[in-house]
């Protein structure tokens, strides 16, 4: 395969070329091991959460969001060993981004006890809209407050 093919390189490439080439071997090894690490760390957090936390749909709640982490772990490692694979792996880690930050959201709301207590609490906040990387410097966008319409309309 030439370096400036328009095609990802199959996985029997890469294994061939972490055998000639040691620092591609030893990069695919650490990223391995770094997965590894990250599944153990994901397997601990998820036992000291069902030991310690009672409610059954806050503890789904949180092993959902930190299941984030070994997901993406794991796409990342399957699109270094597969190149082929990019596509799905992208559309899945963005997928259960997309499904973990909602469950965040619902887990936040569940810690402030719903969301009528959530409005009374936050009520006198101003939410900003000229947040970074691409508002920032629009400083002309109102700010607002928060209300049941901008929680969510639900």
């Amino acid at each position: 395969m030439a370096n400036c093919s328009d095609e990802a390189p199959f996985s029997a490439d890469v294994v061939a070329l972490a055998g000639r080439d040691l620092t591609v071997g030893a990069l695919l090894s650490t990223a391995t091991v770094c997965f590894a690490l990250t599944f153990a760390l994901y397997g601990e957090e998820c036992y000291s959460i069902n030991k310690r936390v009672t409610d059954p749909l806050r503890r789904n709640k949180l092993l959902i969001v930190l299941g984030l982490f070994p997901v993406f772990s794991m796409t990342s490692l399957v699109t270094l060993w597969v190149p082929r694979a990019s596509l799905y792996s992208n559309f899945l880690s963005t997928g259960y981004l997309a499904v973990s930050m909602l469950v965040f959201f619902s887990l936040l709301t569940d810690y402030h006890g719903g969301k009528r207590l959530l409005m009374e609490e936050l009520s006198d906040t101003d939410i900003k809209f000229n947040t970074p990387p691409c508002c920032c410097c629009c400083f002309c966008i109102p700010k607002s407050k928060l209300t049941r319409y901008t929680l969510c309309d639900s």
